[in-house]
């Protein structure tokens, strides 16, 4: 398995670098497939949309999309309200997938994104129950593969210094059925920040942003690759520095009868 994670490319703010350096960068290590975890454009214009659905038609690789919140509108509560996915099904839907299946991996995308709430930040996210079922189901059905993946655009854990940024809805409930049902990695974005932790056994891996100017604090764009080398997982991270992306931190990780843990080299 051979995956390469973006997020949040947030096309229609200002960029950080060419976004050909990005494209370049990822076309160099030669994926399998390209996951995007959500937040394709800023404000879900139709020329963000075209934009970016130029940019990953560019790069020939097999691409898994999912939105976020940012993929919706939120200056046109009509559109919200009543196609709030028009643009997203017209331009991204067509040159992606929802799910993919490899020699040795299952990767499976929902839609954590909510097109309103009672709550008063519309960007959580939220997993239901229904969705949760969905998944069991269709993980039940699957042949064994090495590696089962799921991609979601909300983060299911965040470290202590992240968390004013709510954690996706349902959670809690969600996790230990993903993990029963064989789950090994849930990749996310939406906060900008890489992260890599192990809960209930799975592995839950976040890319920062890699091409736009908001990045928390001080740190950098980036994207993640993500690998198996013999029985071993390795999630690379990929550093902007001056125009270039750069290997900067590698993770790895075994899994022990049904659960995953960090493993050092």
């Amino acid at each position: 398995m051979h995956i390469v994670h973006i997020s949040d490319l947030h096309f229609g703010l200002p960029m950080q670098c060419d976004p050909a350096e990005l494209r370049s960068a990822i076309q160099s290590l030669h994926p399998e497939l390209l996951v995007v975890s959500g937040d394709l454009t800023h404000r879900a214009r139709k020329r963000e949309y075209v934009t970016c659905a130029a940019f990953l038609s560019e790069l020939g690789i097999p691409c898994l999309t999912v939105p976020g919140n940012h993929d919706i509108s939120i200056h046109h509560p009509l559109e919200r309200l009543l196609r709030p996915w028009k643009k997203w099904h017209a331009y991204i839907s067509p040159g992606s997938i929802s799910q993919y299946r490899g020699m040795d991996c299952t990767v499976f995308g929902v839609n954590t994104v909510r097109r309103l709430g009672w709550y008063w930040d519309w960007s959580r996210g939220r997993i239901s129950r229904e969705q949760v079922g969905d998944l069991q189901q269709s993980l039940a059905s699957e042949p064994e593969k090495a590696v089962t993946v799921l991609v979601a655009h909300h983060p299911f854990r965040l470290p202590e210094k992240y968390r004013k940024r709510s954690l996706i809805m349902g959670g809690n409930y969600a996790l230990p059925r993903l993990a029963a049902g064989g789950v090994d990695l849930i990749l996310g974005g939406h906060v900008h920040v890489p992260f890599t932790t192990v809960c209930k056994g799975i592995i839950i891996s976040h890319a920062g942003t890699p091409c736009v100017k908001r990045v928390p604090g001080v740190g950098a764009n980036s994207f993640n690759s993500i690998r198996t080398v013999g029985e071993d997982l390795v999630i690379t991270c990929w550093i902007l520095q001056g125009k270039r992306y750069s290997r900067e931190q590698e993770q790895r990780f075994r899994k022990r009868d049904t659960a995953w843990s960090v493993i050092n080299t």
